[in-house]
């Protein structure tokens, strides 16, 4: 597949309508189910069914072992992002999230994404974090 094809594809996969997603107000599963008309239909389950987030989204253990390294020299880390709870649950799977980092403020538990202000002040309200 060229670049071209995984683009259209990757644009139509996580298009607008999958801020509800991002958001909480609807399961992978849910939003998969949008796209059985569409002739790109098996392509786009591919992309987006947890079943496959072992080949689609990979955990990159360069990423881990420098998380551990800043948790090893002290640093408090805490977690904010625009996540689908499919995507928690795979990394959680794998990784024990709460280990990992101090604490944590994921969209689909708080119905709010980034760049939304409000979602860096529940993160930092939460934890008591110093905006400074």
């Amino acid at each position: 597949m060229d670049i071209e094809e995984v683009s259209r594809l990757t644009d139509i996969a996580f298009g607008k309508k999958f801020k509800q997603c991002m958001l909480g107000e609807k399961s992978i599963i849910e939003y998969i189910k949008e796209f059985e008309t569409n002739v790109d239909y098996e392509l786009l389950k591919y992309i987006l069914d947890p079943q496959y987030y072992n080949i689609t989204f990979p955990i990159i253990k360069e990423t881990v072992d420098y998380i551990y390294q800043l948790k090893e020299n002290g640093y408090n880390l805490y977690l904010l992002t625009n996540i689908t709870d499919g995507s928690y649950a795979y990394i959680n799977s794998i990784l024990n999230i709460n280990e990992l980092f101090d604490g944590g403020a994921y969209s689909f538990k708080e119905h709010v994404i980034k760049p939304d202000h409000n979602f860096y002040n529940i993160l930092i309200q939460r934890y008591n974090l110093n905006k400074d």
